[in-house]
């Protein structure tokens, strides 16, 4: 018997039917030790030694491993074809090898797809482990350790608030920062836009104002209203006619299959997946056979699939669909890692896989794929020119005709950006032709500044820049989030406080790790070492010789001194130039002192020289010209029963509304969807909790208010989550007793309506339905029964059911958990039936002040004859 070792029980389960009974397939479960989270996991001074520490939680699972590898003839590891894949079956070979367990033949194979005729194929050419990819591995996540455990104290000492950086992760929020201050520093300009309605053949069509008076119009030409409404009067007086009209063939190529980068753009811009989502999806896909490996750099396809993808397409279609050679697309792959096939179908036949994500996402690999092998198509793009005869106004109409779709009948790429004029269908026009003008519209427009990052456009970005690798995107961007480093707002990612600050620190005292050069050049090194060309040790010791004395000069700045140096280095963002010249740092509340970043328990924000007389304070993300202008308390009325102002302030948590002064003020938060704030809406934010009437079963209030996680209802010790800020206000007695029947129906402790965050499917075994929850430390799995906590080693994002069955299994084996507080030893019957005495006193007092009486004491049964 062979032993096979893969990743997912999902991929060990297809590919044992393929390879029948000689041999035995078991799953890792991913990845099954790694550096433990402590100093010294990583010794610099004896070669960068790693000491590596096996999963609790894949204890079992190596058990499994290591009792078959005991009986088998022979190890197979047929993990995926990546530096990973490799790493992971490194790792394996190093366990049973400790454990005494490693058969004497061990192999390895690689396959593409999990297909039978791919996989016993594979089974045929077996080869040694690729020391290189392991060496690239190893280099890999030494430095991100050394960069984790060594940046992250400097930090926590030095910066308060800040909670870790990455090699990557902290390059990649600096590109969010960086187009954030883009944004911030952008002056918009005025525009006009002056253009013409007209209609031929009865198509209508848009003409552009390009001339008037005789002079260009360009897109900034006209830049207020009056010359706008001026040249508007003179389109609508002239009689247009067609001047000239230039026609230009096109031919359009179709994209190359995607890539691990591309199908995660993509996918973003069409069906609205993060990149962590479609990473999920895809590997669900591959494990079941649908599409090759979906981790590559790779543009080409394997030439039997080239063949099958234009006999497809001239099945869909006709022979005139496919270009007369087979389409080659170049990458430029430097290592075995990106020497992969591009993401594909297994089978062109087959239009469709699965339903839902599944399906979509299936569908669009399908199209692309199989677009890449057909024609290009063939447009005209035509340019017309109108003038009024005089020579002094003239109109452009362009726009393009599709002569032929080739491609595009099938599939078209999707943009970040906005179509532009020349994407315009037009109609038939031939000099002289005088189109009929319906209307002219002048519109008033302002430059805008580059957009917000989105996960499809910070992956192309961070690509272009060679930062990082496909594989580890969509890990780096929900790191981002996950540290509250950014938001996501409309699909765009937004920098918070925290991650402006830490990207300011590293810009100012570690210039070099974050620069976007060095860390792609640290890539190509890596690369290097998976290729052979260099050693990996020699590429750590190199980093780790200018990194370690630079930390431990910043260790022994005085945080007042690094204050200071960020106050100085982020002065022109958090005190910019004023309007009327006046001097930015001035406090605004006393007028005297002068504004500067402090450093506190919770994170920076800006206060006054003259504290504590003067206790003016904003957060450190409220910097600008606006922000000092309306920070002093801002009065919005009188609350109309008592007749004290009501003040909207800013204070160390953010904005809040308060009413009186001192002890018995009271205060509100402002929810950030609570939108525009006036003294109606804080008069009911200070209302707050509202009673929204009484429980028709058990006739106590249910209230509605805004707490520590959000909007929610209160009835009687339990909670129901609300959606919104406006749902604390308009919710009703009908709808209240629906939501907190619903959220006791789901198992709901605290406030939480404990609606799944997804349902994985059936238990294999049980066939009781598995839902993933959130819960009060953390991600969980249920069947209803049993609890399961999800071990830090697995994201809730790659999360499969097989493996959320398994947790169920191992969680219920070991038994209910044990009673929290120290085991008392049991008392004799005399103590007992005393305590017991002692504590009747106690319950009727208790039972008494509930207003309920005493429970009955239950007869005693009678003896038997």
């Amino acid at each position: 018997m062979k032993l096979v070792v893969v990743e997912s029980p999902a991929k060990a389960k297809t590919i044992e039917k393929y390879l029948g009974g000689d041999y035995r397939v078991l799953a890792s479960y991913g990845h099954v030790r790694d550096l433990p989270a402590k100093d010294g996991s990583v010794d610099p001074d004896s070669g960068f030694a790693m000491e590596w520490e096996t999963y609790p939680d894949k204890a079992r699972q190596l058990k499994a491993i290591t009792d078959e590898a005991k009986k088998a003839t022979a190890l197979i590891l047929a993990t995926d074809p990546d530096r990973e894949g490799e790493a992971i079956s490194w790792h394996v070979q190093e366990v049973l090898r400790k454990r005494k367990a490693l058969p004497d033949d061990v192999e390895r194979v690689t396959f593409n797809a999990i297909t039978k005729a791919t996989v016993t194929e594979a089974m045929k050419h077996p080869r040694a482990l690729d020391e290189d990819l392991i060496d690239a591995y190893r280099a890999r996540r030494a430095l991100d350790y050394l960069v984790g455990f060594t940046l992250s104290p400097v930090l926590w000492r030095k910066l308060p608030g800040a909670k870790s950086a990455g090699r990557v992760q902290s390059v990649a929020l600096r590109l969010v920062v960086d187009r954030e201050r883009e944004i911030e520093l952008f002056k918009a300009q005025e525009y006009w836009s002056v253009e013409a309605l007209m209609e031929s053949d009865g198509q209508e069509f848009l003409a552009r104002l390009i001339r008037f008076k005789g002079d260009k119009v360009d897109r900034l030409t006209i830049g207020d209203r009056g010359t706008a409404e001026a040249a508007k009067a003179a389109v609508e007086a002239g009689r247009f006619t067609v001047a000239s009209v230039e026609t230009r063939p096109l031919s359009r190529n179709p994209p190359p299959p995607f890539t691990t980068s591309t199908l995660q753009q993509e996918a973003a811009r069409k069906l609205g997946f993060s990149a962590s989502h479609t990473m999920r999806i895809a590997q669900a896909l591959y494990e079941d056979g649908s599409i090759t490996y979906m981790r590559t750099d790779g543009v080409q396809m394997a030439p039997e699939a080239v063949s099958a993808a234009r006999k497809a397409v001239v099945a869909r279609y006709d022979s005139g669909y496919v270009p007369d050679k087979p389409r080659h697309y170049e990458t430029k792959a430097k290592n075995a890692q990106e020497a992969h096939e591009a993401i594909r179908p297994t089978d062109f036949s087959r239009d469709r896989a699965g339903s839902g994500d599944h399906g979509r996402l299936y569908d669009l690999i399908w199209k692309r794929a199989l677009a890449s092998q057909m024609a290009s198509a063939r447009m005209e793009r035509t340019t017309a020119e109108l003038s009024d005869g005089t020579g002094q106004t003239a109109l452009r109409a362009t726009g393009q005709v599709v002569l032929f779709p080739g491609f595009l009948a099938l599939y078209e790429e999707g943009r970040d950006d906005e179509g532009d004029e020349e994407s315009r269908r037009l109609p038939r026009l031939r000099e002289g032709d005088v189109p009929a003008k319906k209307r002219v519209m002048a519109e008033q427009h302002f430059t805008q500044p580059p957009p917000r990052y989105s996960e499809a456009s910070l992956v192309k970005k961070m690509e272009e820049l060679g930062i990082g690798r496909p594989s580890t995107y969509a890990a780096t961007l929900q790191t981002l989030k996950d540290r509250g480093y950014v938001e996501l707002e409309k699909n765009r990612f937004l920098p918070q406080e925290s991650g402006r600050l830490l990207t300011a620190f590293l810009e100012r005292f570690f210039e070099r790790y974050v620069s976007f050069d060095f860390t792609a050049h640290l890539e190509d090194e890596l690369d290097d070492i998976s290729g052979g060309r260099m050693q990996w040790q020699a590429v750590l010791e190199a980093f780790w010789r200018d990194f370690k004395p630079k930390t431990a000069e910043i260790m022994e700045q005085q945080p007042s001194a690094i204050t200071a140096a960020l106050d100085d280095f982020l002065a022109p963002w958090l005190f910019p130039d004023k309007a009327d010249g006046s001097d930015p740092r001035v406090c605004p509340a006393c007028g005297d002192g002068r504004l500067a970043l402090r450093g506190g328990r919770f994170g920076a924000f800006v206060a006054c020289s003259n504290y504590p007389e003067c206790k003016f304070t904003r957060r450190f993300g409220q910097g600008g010209e606006e922000a000092g202008a309306s920070e002093g308390p801002e009065v919005l009325g009188q609350h109309p029963e008592t007749g004290q102002d009501i003040s909207r302030k800013t204070g160390r948590f953010g904005p809040y509304i308060e009413m009186g002064e001192g002890k018995e003020a009271k205060r509100a938060s402002i929810p950030k969807d609570a939108g525009e704030l006036d003294l109606g809406l804080a008069i009911r934010l200070l209302s707050l909790p509202r009673t929204i009437g009484t429980h028709p079963e058990s006739g106590e209030p249910i209230t509605a208010s805004i707490g520590r996680y959000g909007p929610y209802l209160a009835h009687n010790g339990k909670y129901a989550k609300l959606g919104s800020t406006a749902e604390v206000f308009e919710t009703g007695m009908n709808a209240a007793v629906v939501k907190l029947a619903e959220a006791a129906a789901g198992g709901g402790r605290g406030r939480g309506s404990r609606e799944p965050l997804k349902v994985l499917g059936t238990h294999p075994r049980t066939e009781a339905e598995i839902r993933l929850m959130e819960g009060r430390f953390g991600p969980y799995v249920t069947d209803g029964t049993t609890n399961a906590t999800l071990p830090k080693s697995l994201g809730p994002d790659q999360l499969t059911l097989e493996e959320a069955a398994q947790l169920i299994d191992e969680r219920a084996a070991k038994g209910p958990p044990p009673k929290k507080g120290r085991a008392r030893k049991a008392a004799s019957p005399k103590k007992e039936t005393a305590a017991k005495a002692a504590a009747k006193p106690a319950a009727k007092k208790a039972a008494a002040a509930a207003g309920k009486k005493a429970p009955a004491k239950k007869a005693a049964p009678k003896k038997k004859p």
